[in-house]
């Protein structure tokens, strides 16, 4: 039985591209996963220069492509896979660009004489993942500015009681609402 190479690795899960090896890194084969997620027909990418089907004019393109390069020539001096660092490569919409963050990997692909032959070219999308640590970033920020807050109204309060003032029950009891007293260091004097 004759396996039907581009049909097997078009339902290959995951987003992959298969490149010649250098030096224009031309696209052989694209997954079905990699078409749905970036919007491009196949027909479109395969035959081009990688770096030229993904140049755009956003700001995170560049950046990305010229990392991408870096990563393809790896691959090609020492036949090694290269894991990138995360990259951000925001997609072209009909108003504009999506943010986008990506974990891709670049591995060799060898012929029976280890020449070089093509490289794999893997990404995962991390989008998700950046924005949820973004919105816990900022989630925490929220929760230690609000802290501050109220241990400033906790010092004072304690400046009040040193001075003979009667403590404000009302400051007091709005501050237990939210934390417990420890966790912003009020203690009655």
């Amino acid at each position: 039985m004759a396996i039907d190479f581009a049909r097997v690795w078009s339902s290959t899960p995951g987003m992959s591209l298969l490149l010649t090896a250098g030096p224009e890194y031309r696209i052989v084969a694209v997954s079905d996963d990699y078409v749905a997620t970036v919007g491009i027909a196949r027909d479109a990418l395969v035959g081009r220069p990688v770096l030229d089907a993904f140049a755009g004019p956003h700001a995170t393109h560049v950046l990305t492509m010229a990392n991408l390069r870096a990563s393809l020539d790896r691959v090609v001096a020492t036949r090694q896979r290269d894991v990138m660092d995360m990259q951000r490569y925001d997609l072209a919409t009909g108003d504009g660009f999506a943010e986008r963050h990506w974990r891709p990997v670049n591995a060799p692909v060898v012929d029976d004489d280890g020449r070089l032959a093509f490289i794999v070219h893997r990404v995962e999308d991390a989008t998700a993942q950046v924005r949820a640590r973004r919105a816990e970033t900022e989630e925490r920020a929220a929760r230690d500015a609000a802290r501050e807050s109220l241990q400033a109204e906790v010092r004072t309060l304690r400046l009040r009681e040193e001075n003979g003032f009667l403590p404000d029950l009302d400051a007091i009891t709005a501050i237990c609402r939210f934390w417990h007293m420890d966790e912003i260091g009020y203690h009655r004097l």
